[in-house]
Protein backbone atom coordinates (compact mmCIF):
# COMPACT_ATOMS: atom_id res chain seq x y z
CA UNK A 1 0.00 0.00 0.00
CA UNK A 2 1.36 3.52 -0.62
CA UNK A 3 1.56 6.58 1.59
CA UNK A 4 -1.52 9.22 -0.41
CA UNK A 5 -0.10 12.65 1.09
CA UNK A 6 3.41 13.11 2.54
CA UNK A 7 4.11 15.81 4.52
CA UNK A 8 8.31 17.28 4.65
CA UNK A 9 8.92 20.00 7.05
CA UNK A 10 12.68 21.54 7.06
CA UNK A 11 14.74 23.90 8.62
CA UNK A 12 13.05 26.13 5.51
CA UNK A 13 9.82 25.23 6.07
CA UNK A 14 9.89 25.37 10.37
CA UNK A 15 11.43 28.75 9.15
CA UNK A 16 8.37 30.39 6.71
CA UNK A 17 5.75 28.05 8.68
CA UNK A 18 4.68 26.08 5.38
CA UNK A 19 4.41 22.28 4.61
CA UNK A 20 5.98 20.86 1.54
CA UNK A 21 3.21 18.52 0.76
CA UNK A 22 4.03 15.34 -1.85
CA UNK A 23 0.90 13.55 -3.33
CA UNK A 24 1.34 9.58 -4.01
CA UNK A 25 0.05 10.77 -8.38
CA UNK A 26 3.61 13.31 -7.87
CA UNK A 27 1.99 16.53 -7.24
CA UNK A 28 3.86 18.43 -4.46
CA UNK A 29 2.91 21.84 -2.98
CA UNK A 30 4.45 24.17 -0.98
CA UNK A 31 1.54 25.69 1.19
CA UNK A 32 1.33 27.87 4.66
CA UNK A 33 0.46 25.64 7.07
CA UNK A 34 -2.83 26.43 7.85
CA UNK A 35 -3.75 25.12 4.41
CA UNK A 36 -1.67 22.03 4.39
CA UNK A 37 -3.91 21.37 7.81
CA UNK A 38 -7.44 21.81 6.04
CA UNK A 39 -5.43 19.75 2.98
CA UNK A 40 -5.38 16.88 5.53
CA UNK A 41 -8.19 17.02 7.21
CA UNK A 42 -10.29 16.82 3.59
CA UNK A 43 -8.62 14.10 2.87
CA UNK A 44 -8.51 12.07 6.21
CA UNK A 45 -10.79 8.74 6.72
CA UNK A 46 -12.08 8.20 9.65
CA UNK A 47 -10.35 4.96 11.47
CA UNK A 48 -12.54 1.29 10.61
CA UNK A 49 -14.74 0.56 13.18
CA UNK A 50 -13.75 -1.97 15.78
CA UNK A 51 -15.59 -5.16 17.56
CA UNK A 52 -15.82 -4.23 20.80
CA UNK A 53 -13.53 -6.92 21.43
CA UNK A 54 -11.18 -5.04 20.06
CA UNK A 55 -7.73 -3.91 22.48
CA UNK A 56 -8.38 -0.62 24.10
CA UNK A 57 -5.69 1.93 22.48
CA UNK A 58 -6.44 1.33 18.53
CA UNK A 59 -4.33 2.61 16.41
CA UNK A 60 -4.62 6.06 15.08
CA UNK A 61 -5.11 7.03 11.14
CA UNK A 62 -2.20 7.92 9.72
CA UNK A 63 -3.76 11.29 8.29
CA UNK A 64 -4.91 12.08 11.93
CA UNK A 65 -1.81 11.73 12.99
CA UNK A 66 -0.29 13.90 10.25
CA UNK A 67 -2.27 16.65 10.86
CA UNK A 68 -1.24 16.42 15.20
CA UNK A 69 2.08 16.40 14.23
CA UNK A 70 2.06 19.48 11.79
CA UNK A 71 -0.42 21.30 14.70
CA UNK A 72 2.83 20.06 17.00
CA UNK A 73 5.33 21.54 14.79
CA UNK A 74 3.57 25.00 14.82
CA UNK A 75 3.04 25.43 18.14
CA UNK A 76 6.72 24.70 18.63
CA UNK A 77 7.89 27.08 15.74
CA UNK A 78 5.80 29.38 18.05
CA UNK A 79 7.57 29.20 21.15
CA UNK A 80 11.13 30.08 19.57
Amino acid sequence: MAVPVMAIVGGREMRDVRVSLREHDDLQADVPLAEAVSRLQARARPAPLRPKHATVGASVGVAQVSVSSICAMSTMSNLS
